[in-house]
């Protein structure tokens, strides 16, 4: 995740000048930062990034408040998804989470 954000911007400013392109990032949880997603958000850069696991995500994930029953995926009654909006602290927003 060091210096990722400024790798993207780079990268940003020298291949993207007059074409059209879907990018999507997917990073690990060195890559959760505010001024990256930021970045992404901004260029219309699709991406998925690993969340460190902490009490109020596992907390959350586990609230049945959560659970749409009709988004819930099945396997032998062990596995189970859902999203919600999520902000950390140092977000400035709420964005996307999936379990």
């Amino acid at each position: 995740g060091n210096g990722a954000t400024e790798f993207v911007q780079g990268y940003l400013s020298t291949s993207l000048s007059a074409q059209h392109q879907t990018i999507i990032l997917r990073g690990d949880s060195a890559f959760a930062t505010p001024d990256l997603m930021e970045t992404l958000e901004g260029n219309n850069i699709f991406y998925t990034i690993r969340l460190k696991s902490n009490p109020r995500l596992k907390r959350m994930a586990l609230d049945g408040r959560y659970v749409n029953l009709n988004n819930l995926l099945m396997i032998e009654g062990q596995l189970t998804t859902d999203e919600f909006e999520y902000q950390a602290a140092s977000w400035d927003k709420a964005r996307r989470v999936i379990v």
